[in-house]
């Protein structure tokens, strides 16, 4: 049966350095637990599918046999917009200053923040491959 309803995010794809390490960052830092992995020989690609707990968005982490790290422009928010493409992955977050010192606390890259966005406090966080992630919370 077809679902019919309003748009909304299904998944986001992030390729990584290292698909296992990835696989326990988000895990361990952001509540994805994982639903399956696949091998795509033919692009040359694994593939992990990660659910965000209590939601049906997922996240599908990428590793390329070939892999290229993440351009030094790409690691920081501010110079990271100069390059047309998707620019980040952003949760809401209740409690964000306690979960800023739990990153803090298991040695995450936090990027920037405080910061406000009316009406949200953010941070930027790195994953463990250097991708950006967003975290907000209202104020």
């Amino acid at each position: 049966m077809e679902k019919k309803g309003p748009i909304r995010p299904l998944h986001l794809g992030v390729s990584v350095a290292d698909l296992d390490a990835s696989i326990q960052w988000y895990h361990d830092m952001l509540d994805f637990d994982l639903k399956k992995t696949v091998r795509v020989e033919h692009i040359r690609c694994d593939i992990a599918v990660m659910g965000l707990r209590g939601t049906d968005f997922e996240l599908e982490l990428f590793h390329h046999w070939d892999s290229k790290p993440v351009p030094e422009e790409r690691l920081d928010p501010d110079t990271d917009v100069q390059t047309q493409g998707v620019k980040h992955l952003c949760f809401y977050v209740e409690g964000l200053e306690k979960k800023i010192e739990q990153l803090r606390a298991a040695d995450v890259t936090i990027v920037c923040g405080p910061g406000t966005f009316e009406p949200y406090t953010f941070y930027y966080i790195q994953d463990n491959s250097g991708a950006l992630v967003e975290l907000q919370e209202l104020i």
